[in-house]
């Protein structure tokens, strides 16, 4: 069977686990495939996402909806400034008025189950910021069509493939096939990052410059 989309993915899990009776749970083993791979593979290059418009006009700002990991954020000020890393802690103790953001601290959001970016000291207008971070790759909304994959179930189906029978392992009970689905989502989650390495590094190995 192709692994096209979530579709297929689902009934492939339902054909490697011979049981057609699991509609409900295996659209559960899918998305928690989905969460461990998110955790997995947080860092791979294809995570991140820029955006170069990124607003910052109080002393806490919601994070992108897809956010993971900040990697760096500046403002796109003449010259660019360098928003430095600072613990949520040390920017109450530090700043008590407002001015240039300089530091960043990542907080809890109002909404739940959200996070946050609180900045020191706060800022006494509206700024402009470029942002990095590692982005939550899109969930699938259809079984076909528009919203039934991503780039990762295109490229590596034997990542969602494998980290699904894996979270149905729990659920079904002892099976002897266990090690051998966790040795091939071991094996597919190792070219994903190597795919990652080389798209960040390329072919060359790192080489460690003299002193």
């Amino acid at each position: 069977m192709a692994l096209v989309n979530y579709g297929d993915l689902k009934s492939s899990v339902a054909s490697w686990l011979g049981r057609a009776d699991l509609t409900t749970p295996i659209a559960d083993f899918v998305t928690l495939a989905h969460k461990q791979i998110m955790r997995d593979l947080r860092g791979h290059l294809r995570l991140q996402k820029r955006d170069t418009a990124f607003s910052i006009s109080s002393e806490y700002v919601a994070a992108p909806s897809d956010f993971l990991e900040l990697v760096s954020i500046y403002l796109n000020t003449s010259p660019k400034q360098e928003v430095q890393f600072m613990t949520n802690d040390r920017i109450t103790t530090q700043f008590t008025g407002s001015g240039k953001p300089k530091f960043v601290a990542l907080v809890g959001s109002t909404a739940t189950g959200t996070e946050g970016f609180r900045f020191g000291p706060a800022p006494d207008g509206t700024y402009t910021a470029t942002i990095e971070y590692y982005a939550s790759v899109t969930y699938f909304s259809a079984d076909s069509g528009a919203g039934s994959t991503n780039w990762i179930l295109t490229d590596h189906p034997s990542l969602y493939l494998f980290g699904s029978l894996l979270a149905a392992a729990a659920y079904i009970g002892d099976d002897p096939r266990v090690p051998l689905w966790k040795a091939g989502y071991d094996e597919a989650l190792a070219a994903v990052r190597a795919e990652g390495y080389r798209a960040r590094w390329g072919g060359n190995a790192m080489a460690v410059l003299p002193a």
